[in-house]
């Protein structure tokens, strides 16, 4: 078994300025490993403001596996 798990949120950097935030949640907090692996997904929330500047964003956030 796996357990997974990570950052709560991430901060988004535009490209022509400004920022957004991101939610994250993750599809499970244990994977059970099989003979071809385990996999599990990670999915968030955007925060966008009225006036958010347009552009590309991008950010990075941490996730961790502890093998049991």
């Amino acid at each position: 078994m796996v357990l997974v798990g990570g950052d709560s949120s991430v901060t988004l950097n535009g490209s022509l300025g400004g920022t957004m935030t991101s939610t994250l949640t993750y599809s499970a907090t244990n994977v059970t490993l099989s003979a071809t692996g385990g996999s599990f997904q990670v999915g968030g929330t955007l925060s966008v403001g009225a006036n958010q500047a347009a552009g590309d964003y991008s950010g990075t956030f941490n996730v961790t596996a502890n093998y049991q």
